[in-house]
Protein backbone atom coordinates (compact mmCIF):
# COMPACT_ATOMS: atom_id res chain seq x y z
CA UNK A 1 0.00 0.00 0.00
CA UNK A 2 1.31 3.39 -0.98
CA UNK A 3 0.41 6.41 1.19
CA UNK A 4 -0.25 9.07 0.02
CA UNK A 5 -1.87 8.15 -3.26
CA UNK A 6 -3.77 5.02 -2.30
CA UNK A 7 -7.04 6.80 -1.36
CA UNK A 8 -7.48 5.63 2.21
CA UNK A 9 -11.10 6.80 2.18
CA UNK A 10 -12.05 4.37 -0.58
CA UNK A 11 -10.36 1.56 1.37
CA UNK A 12 -12.30 2.49 4.52
CA UNK A 13 -15.59 2.68 2.61
CA UNK A 14 -14.94 -0.88 1.49
CA UNK A 15 -15.12 -1.93 5.15
CA UNK A 16 -17.81 0.36 6.61
CA UNK A 17 -21.16 1.54 5.29
CA UNK A 18 -21.33 4.59 3.09
CA UNK A 19 -24.24 6.89 2.42
CA UNK A 20 -25.60 8.48 -0.74
CA UNK A 21 -26.26 12.22 -0.72
CA UNK A 22 -27.71 14.53 -3.35
CA UNK A 23 -24.96 16.98 -4.33
CA UNK A 24 -25.65 20.34 -6.01
CA UNK A 25 -22.81 22.40 -7.44
CA UNK A 26 -23.04 26.19 -7.33
CA UNK A 27 -23.48 27.49 -10.89
CA UNK A 28 -23.53 31.25 -10.36
CA UNK A 29 -25.71 34.03 -9.05
CA UNK A 30 -29.11 34.65 -10.60
CA UNK A 31 -30.32 38.25 -10.95
CA UNK A 32 -33.87 38.60 -9.62
CA UNK A 33 -36.43 41.14 -10.94
CA UNK A 34 -35.90 43.31 -7.84
CA UNK A 35 -32.15 43.53 -8.59
CA UNK A 36 -31.06 41.16 -5.84
CA UNK A 37 -28.92 38.12 -6.54
CA UNK A 38 -29.59 34.59 -5.33
CA UNK A 39 -27.31 31.59 -5.77
CA UNK A 40 -28.13 29.10 -8.50
CA UNK A 41 -27.35 25.39 -8.36
CA UNK A 42 -27.02 22.55 -10.85
CA UNK A 43 -29.45 19.65 -10.79
CA UNK A 44 -28.64 17.25 -7.93
CA UNK A 45 -26.42 14.26 -8.57
CA UNK A 46 -25.90 11.24 -6.34
CA UNK A 47 -22.61 11.14 -4.48
CA UNK A 48 -21.39 8.34 -2.20
CA UNK A 49 -19.32 8.96 0.92
CA UNK A 50 -19.39 8.82 4.70
CA UNK A 51 -21.87 11.24 6.32
CA UNK A 52 -21.24 11.79 10.03
CA UNK A 53 -23.25 14.15 12.25
CA UNK A 54 -21.12 16.35 14.48
CA UNK A 55 -21.35 15.66 18.21
CA UNK A 56 -22.20 18.36 20.75
CA UNK A 57 -18.69 17.98 22.20
CA UNK A 58 -17.10 18.71 18.81
CA UNK A 59 -19.40 21.70 18.25
CA UNK A 60 -18.45 23.08 21.66
CA UNK A 61 -14.71 22.48 21.03
CA UNK A 62 -14.93 24.30 17.68
CA UNK A 63 -16.94 27.18 19.17
CA UNK A 64 -20.00 26.45 17.01
CA UNK A 65 -23.66 27.12 17.83
CA UNK A 66 -24.94 24.13 19.82
CA UNK A 67 -28.47 24.65 18.42
CA UNK A 68 -27.36 24.26 14.80
CA UNK A 69 -26.87 20.95 13.00
CA UNK A 70 -23.36 20.36 11.65
CA UNK A 71 -21.90 17.31 9.97
CA UNK A 72 -18.81 15.99 8.23
CA UNK A 73 -18.92 14.29 4.86
CA UNK A 74 -15.91 12.32 3.66
CA UNK A 75 -15.97 11.95 -0.11
CA UNK A 76 -13.72 10.83 -2.97
CA UNK A 77 -14.77 13.72 -5.21
CA UNK A 78 -13.49 17.21 -5.93
CA UNK A 79 -16.25 19.26 -4.24
CA UNK A 80 -15.82 22.96 -3.52
CA UNK A 81 -16.05 24.90 -0.28
CA UNK A 82 -17.10 28.45 0.43
CA UNK A 83 -14.85 30.75 -1.59
CA UNK A 84 -14.79 34.51 -1.80
CA UNK A 85 -17.42 35.96 -4.16
CA UNK A 86 -19.26 32.67 -4.62
CA UNK A 87 -21.71 30.53 -2.74
CA UNK A 88 -20.66 27.07 -1.71
CA UNK A 89 -21.94 23.84 -3.11
CA UNK A 90 -24.57 22.07 -1.04
CA UNK A 91 -25.90 18.60 -0.42
CA UNK A 92 -29.03 16.94 0.87
CA UNK A 93 -29.07 13.92 3.15
CA UNK A 94 -31.95 12.37 5.13
CA UNK A 95 -34.30 15.19 4.10
CA UNK A 96 -32.00 17.99 5.30
CA UNK A 97 -30.01 20.39 3.12
CA UNK A 98 -26.50 21.40 4.13
CA UNK A 99 -24.16 24.12 2.90
CA UNK A 100 -20.46 23.37 2.63
CA UNK A 101 -18.67 25.62 5.10
CA UNK A 102 -15.14 24.23 5.06
CA UNK A 103 -13.13 21.65 3.14
CA UNK A 104 -9.99 19.82 4.18
CA UNK A 105 -8.51 19.03 0.79
CA UNK A 106 -6.58 15.79 0.38
CA UNK A 107 -7.88 15.37 -3.17
CA UNK A 108 -4.71 16.10 -5.16
CA UNK A 109 -2.60 14.03 -2.77
CA UNK A 110 -4.84 11.09 -1.88
CA UNK A 111 -8.13 11.48 -3.80
CA UNK A 112 -10.58 12.53 -1.06
CA UNK A 113 -11.90 15.51 0.92
CA UNK A 114 -13.36 16.10 4.38
CA UNK A 115 -16.29 18.47 3.97
CA UNK A 116 -17.71 20.30 6.99
CA UNK A 117 -21.38 21.13 6.63
CA UNK A 118 -23.97 23.34 8.28
CA UNK A 119 -27.69 22.65 7.92
CA UNK A 120 -29.69 25.24 5.96
CA UNK A 121 -32.95 25.77 7.81
CA UNK A 122 -36.03 27.28 6.15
Amino acid sequence: MKVPGSNLLNMALGLVSSQIVQYQAFTGNILMPDGSKVPGFAAPIEMRGSFQPMSANNKKFLGLDLNTNYANFYVSADVLGLDRDRASDRLTYAGKTYQIMNVTDWFSQDGWKNVQLVEIRP
